[in-house]
């Protein structure tokens, strides 16, 4: 886990982090989050609107926002790569966050964040292309991508023996054969 934050954000992250290592995520109230982080209740309303929107800021950040380079350069076995890296430096966290069922499980969350930068992604390669394909457009794209990205990562946490990033990152790969580029080539001629 890491250091407490110097922003109140982080200084929450870490909260919910410590929190969710003692506690099932469900009896994790608002309460326990600003008192662990030493902030007023009504902090947290300036910043979340749920204990959910705080699990996501943190996959976000910690997550997803380090490895957009990577990805926005169509490295997606290297992002894979490093997003597992930064994940495995704090897998008890994410190992109990993975548990988390329901309309706002720790899945949906992750599948989101990915869906969110790979569309970000996308658009702004297709600009100025025109779809060969109806079906496969910007989201539904995204979509297929998030899927993909969310179930390997999810199985890697859930999974009880050891594997390592490099398999994960290897097996991403494999699932996804053919790199985003190539795709976005044959499925959009420029207009």
């Amino acid at each position: 886990m890491g250091q407490k934050g110097n922003t109140t954000e982080e200084a929450l992250g870490y909260s919910l982090k410590k929190l969710i290592l003692k506690m099932p995520f469900e009896k994790i109230t608002i309460r326990d989050i600003t008192e662990e982080a030493g902030l007023m209740r009504p902090t947290f309303y300036n910043h979340f609107k749920d204990k959910y929107d705080l699990l996501e800021w943190i996959f976000t950040e910690e997550i997803i926002q380090p490895a957009e380079a990577l990805i926005e350069s169509n490295m997606m076995e290297e992002a894979v790569r490093l997003m597992l890296r930064r994940m495995e430096m704090d897998l008890d966290f994410y190992r109990k966050a993975v548990r988390i069922q329901g309309q706002n499980s720790f899945q949906d969350i992750i599948f989101q964040a990915f869906r969110d930068i790979m569309k970000r992604v996308l658009e702004s390669k297709m600009k100025g292309k025109h779809m060969a394909n109806r079906l496969l457009t910007p989201d539904s794209i995204a979509e297929y991508y998030a899927a993909v990205s969310s179930f390997v990562i999810i199985r890697w946490i859930k999974t009880e023996w050891e594997v390592t990033t490099q398999e994960v990152a290897q097996a991403y790969t494999m699932l996804v054969a053919e790199p985003l580029d190539e795709m976005i080539r044959e499925l959009y001629s420029h207009t």
